[in-house]
């Protein structure tokens, strides 16, 4: 469906794209998808529409879905040099935006 559908269909594509970044832009995307997508299998077969079972589980969702965003888009800007590579460190800062970030799309 949609663009789920678009995605399959483009995929050569961005493999194509993806193969022609640096190595070390190739390893923060194959890490955070790699997390981002072991992390959403714990999530996929739950019934979240009444929620998660608490705030810490809520966290740990939030953290998947948008905080592994955050995660890399950090250090992909560190590894552009674009940033400053301290800024990585600073997990309490693109963690709780992705967090801040997700509950927004929840609350719409």
């Amino acid at each position: 469906e949609g663009d789920e559908l678009d995605l399959l269909e483009n995929y050569d594509k961005i493999i194509r794209v993806y193969n022609t970044l640096p190595l070390q832009m190739r390893k923060v995307i194959s890490q955070i998808t790699d997390e981002m997508g072991n992390g959403m299998a714990d999530y996929v077969a739950r019934d979240l529409r009444n929620g998660t079972v608490d705030q810490k589980d809520f966290s740990k969702y939030c953290h998947i879905v948008a905080g592994t965003v955050g995660d890399g888009l950090t250090r992909l800007f560190a590894a552009s040099g674009l940033e400053s590579e301290d800024l990585i460190e600073k997990v309490e800062l693109w963690d709780s935006m992705g967090e801040f970030l997700q509950r927004t799309n929840i609350i719409r």
